[in-house]
């Protein structure tokens, strides 16, 4: 996973990038960036997980911790998604809880390269 510095910082909202895996092994990184916008006083904290071609249960894990932290802080939360990992969470039954909605930004169709 590369997560992408915060793109946008209007006033108080924050929108983190990610790309690559969200994953075991990755999914730690999310986290603190996530904490440090927080810290920082972002209000509004979204996530762009258009670039994630892949989740597991690990990266589900973080999104949930973060929704927690946002709502314990009086924080708006997003997840942008999109194609594998929005259809993740929507088996999770996760996607209205997340306040997911569609992501610009597409992750690379791992079937289109041949």
């Amino acid at each position: 996973m590369r997560v992408v510095k915060t793109i946008a910082s209007s006033g108080d909202e924050s929108t983190i990038c990610v790309h690559g895996d969200l994953d075991l092994a990755t999914a730690p990184d999310l986290r603190q960036h996530a904490l440090g916008e927080l810290s920082n006083g972002a209000r509004r904290l979204i996530l762009d997980l258009g670039g994630v071609d892949f989740i597991d249960s690990i990266g589900v894990g973080i999104l949930v911790a973060l929704l927690r932290r946002t709502r314990m802080l009086g924080v708006a939360y997003e997840v942008r998604a999109s194609g594998r990992v929005l259809a993740v969470l929507e088996l999770c039954g996760l996607t209205e809880t997340l306040g997911c909605s569609t992501s610009a930004v597409a992750a690379p169709d791992a079937t289109a390269a041949g």
